[in-house]
């Protein structure tokens, strides 16, 4: 689910095995889910501006830890906004929503007991 040669980068970021990983991985999740009900509340609202900036937000994020679909996903409503095509929207936020449930349990496997592999 989570790039290995992404999460490899970030290993060896800490190459004496703190829990560099481990606090990257924990502040990812939290911005995932406040990214996550910003982009609900946004499509909501009509609000493509606020949708796009809470995608651009994720979009790097997710990329560095390896949740590369969700990012393409990201980038694919940063897209649709900029071509002024909101009715592409839903359908894409409905599979980001679906995708970040996968991420989610990936990180949340990784993070199981407190120890990064």
């Amino acid at each position: 689910m989570l790039d290995a040669a992404c999460l490899d980068q970030l290993r060896a970021l800490d190459p004496v095995g703190g829990s560099f990983l481990q606090r990257v991985l924990q502040t990812y999740q939290r911005s995932l889910s406040s990214q996550e009900t910003a982009i609900a509340q946004a499509l909501a609202a009509g609000d493509s501006g606020a949708l796009s900036h809470a995608a651009h937000a994720l979009k790097s994020a997710s990329a560095s830890v390896g949740a590369l679909q969700l990012s393409r996903l990201c980038a694919q409503m940063e897209q649709a906004v900029r071509d002024g095509q909101p009715e592409l929207l839903p359908a894409l936020v409905a599979q980001f929503q679906e995708e970040a449930l996968r991420v989610h349990a990936a990180v949340a496997q990784l993070l199981g007991g407190g120890v990064v592999p």
